[in-house]
């Protein structure tokens, strides 16, 4: 077992419970999973893409990649499902691994997993099929196998002929799937939009099409974002392998239309020139603001730059220095926490060919750019990932990892405590939740306002709404006796508290 550093920086010294970024000991071997990909895929595999992790409503975790056995076999895609213990799930395909003989090129983030309400699993996926880029979406059932009632024999097949293509679930299991229009096609950024079982939603734009129509130059989907109110946030870039040219961020209404409120007419253009070799990820604070990191990836010479919009599509000169986090780590990864903390994970991974991997840590600001020094955990400099790193926080706010190995032979997940309720989060704006845990029913108050009449919804930790309605009363008791055990938000005017189910 690999040695782990762990800084952990104090606020109170006198704190009895473990630091946020502690390894969770409940999980796996004290806090880390090390799977053995020659055992679980029957192979010694090669080129090993670690594409994505997430969680399931019961609590286990599905890890998403891709493999080869040789130089000359094309990808596939393996599946492999843990307890929240760390231990196989055995009623999982084959002792809690799938494979899939699907081709894969294993390239540009064109990989995701999602899953549904129901619990079934999609997989997108990006090929090079006699010459023509093609991008597709599998669903499977609970147990793993292919459920042929989705789309065409388990797949849908939206957009081929083009290289960069992202898709997002909405909150009520549909498919929206954008790319990047070439010229011929009108320029500008196309959406389709699917129904749960995988058909065409045709009352979406033209028989499910959406345009929107902007841009001189042939663009290319870089990441792309949804809000829970359905508005689209898309990161483009000039289709440039040569020259740093310009990435594009815009808003686009729920029918995919430009939404002409945003900045410019619906369109900012990065403060900071873009190369082709940049990886870019965007993600969303609750009040529509927009994070945004430019990323080196081998063949790029510009260093990370990570800056904040407004809602209005402005840069956000309180954030960092000047709308700028002075933060200079490669990054890897970022997440949003239901606190408006900013999670990022910085992987050190050098020139992949000169030198195959590197170490990787995890580190938090605040909204406002301001570093938040009570989390910080780094593996150590000896221990070598490959550089598709990925993370997500659990229902129960505890940071998961996956990361490959440099020599392919294993993917190793880490668990890390996150506390999801702090003192600061408990009462916001006067606003106040108790009991917190709470088992059936939950107490509000607020003595600085009015709460009867205003609006509320309950979120779960995937973003889901699961009730929106308004306060009866000031002091509002409201039922909770049906929600599943777990992490879940409150939202309302201005505020936002977390609570637990349990």
């Amino acid at each position: 077992m690999r040695t782990i550093s762990i800084f952990l920086f104090f606020l109170f010294s006198t704190c009895i419970f473990a630091q946020d970024g502690s390894l969770d000991t409940s999980f796996g071997d004290n806090g880390i999973l090390e799977l053995n990909l020659t055992s679980l895929l029957g192979a010694t595999p090669l080129n090993v893409f670690n594409h994505n992790i997430v969680e399931l409503p019961d609590g286990s975790y599905i890890l998403y990649g891709s493999y080869n056995i040789n130089s000359t076999s094309g990808n596939s895609l393996f599946i492999i499902k843990v307890n929240s213990s760390g231990e196989l799930v055995n009623t999982f395909g084959n002792n809690g691994v799938v494979t899939l003989d699907t081709p894969s090129q294993g390239l540009f983030h064109s990989q995701k997993i999602w899953v549904k309400s129901n619990q079934k699993i999609l997989l997108s996926n990006h090929d090079f099929i006699s010459g023509v880029d093609v991008y597709y979406i599998t669903q499977l059932n609970t147990d793993g196998s292919l459920d042929t009632s989705f789309g065409t024999n388990g797949r849908i097949y939206p957009f081929s002929g083009t290289t960069l293509v992202r898709a997002e679930l909405t909150i009520d299991d549909k498919l929206i799937v954008a790319k990047g229009k070439t010229i011929a096609e009108g320029t500008g950024l196309q959406f389709k939009k699917y129904l749960q079982n995988g058909q065409i939603d045709s009352s979406f734009g033209t028989n499910g099409v959406s345009n929107a129509s902007f841009a001189n130059d042939a663009l290319l989907i870089r990441d792309f974002k949804l809000n829970e109110n359905g508005a689209m946030f898309v990161a483009s870039s000039v289709q440039d392998f040569n020259n740093p040219d310009l990435l594009l961020i815009t808003k686009h209404l729920p029918n995919g239309t430009l939404d002409l409120s945003f900045s410019d007419n619906g369109i900012v253009t990065s403060p900071v020139l873009f190369e082709y070799y940049n990886r870019v990820k965007l993600d969303l604070f609750a009040n529509e603001g927009v994070l945004i990191t430019q990323s080196q990836i081998p063949g790029g010479s510009n260093g990370d730059t990570i800056y904040k919009l407004t809602a209005s599509g402005e840069l956000a000169t309180s954030f960092g220095s000047g709308g700028f986090l002075n933060y200079s780590a490669p990054l890897a990864d970022l997440f949003i926490q239901e606190n408006q903390r900013i999670l990022f994970l910085a992987h050190n991974y050098g020139d992949p060919i000169l030198f195959p991997g590197g170490p990787f840590q995890i580190v938090r600001f605040y909204n406002n750019g301001e570093p938040d020094t009570s989390i910080n955990f780094e593996t150590e400099q000896t221990d070598l990932y490959r550089q598709y790193i990925y993370f997500t926080t659990d229902s129960n706010g505890k940071i998961v990892i996956s990361a490959v190995d440099w020599n392919d032979s294993s993917i190793t997940l880490f668990r890390l405590l996150n506390n999801p309720l702090g003192n600061e989060e408990n009462k916001i704006d006067s606003l106040q939740i108790f009991p917190n845990p709470a088992n059936n029913v939950l107490q509000i108050t607020c003595n600085q306002c009015n709460l009867k009449g205003v609006d509320y919804k309950i979120v779960d930790s995937t973003g889901k709404v699961i009730v929106t309605t308004v306060f009866e009363s000031n002091n509002p008791l409201i039922p909770i006796s049906s929600l599943s055990d777990g992490l879940y938000f409150l939202h309302t005017s201005g505020a936002t508290v977390r609570f637990i189910k349990k």
